[in-house]
């Protein structure tokens, strides 16, 4: 991944288990190791650009130092326990001038408007906050000095 100029990592942070209303499909294609193992195969032509982590969200967060990344994306459990934990876990490890943002914020759908869009307007009440509506994503840049990825 190139952002200005710099080739970074990217690391992926799933369990490949699927959420409850994932778990049939997933079953459907293999079980989780078929899943995890067809990823790994089609990061081959990114070898040693995206890093697999192979765990929960919140343990994720504790591999990373606080304000060591310019850049997290959160698009896992869409329930409102979850977005906050995960909201709670990552902002501490952005840097200022980083990047925090997520998918799934839809609010005409219910189960979006109790969970994902509930969870980040109750997070970033009084912060800045952007939300792209048509590809359904939500954005924060860490005030701070510190250099933007994004403006």
């Amino acid at each position: 991944l190139q952002l200005r100029g710099k080739t970074n990592l990217v690391y992926a942070v799933d369990t490949w288990e699927g959420s409850a209303e994932q778990k049939p499909d997933v079953d459907r294609i293999g079980g989780c190791e078929n899943l995890f193992q067809t990823f790994l195969t089609n990061l081959v032509p990114h070898r040693g650009r995206v890093v697999p982590l192979r765990t929960e969200s919140e343990a994720a967060s504790r591999y990373f130092s606080d304000e060591s990344l310019g850049a997290v994306f959160l698009d896992a459990d869409h329930t409102y326990e979850a977005v906050s934990k995960d909201l709670r876990a990552w902002y501490p490890k952005l840097r200022p001038g980083g990047l925090l943002f997520g998918h799934d914020y839809v609010p005409p759908h219910a189960r979006s408007l109790n969970g994902v869009v509930r969870a980040v307007d109750e997070f970033f009440a009084g912060k800045s906050l952007e939300i792209r509506p048509m590809s359904r994503v939500w954005k924060h840049v860490k005030p701070g000095q510190g250099t933007r990825i994004w403006s």
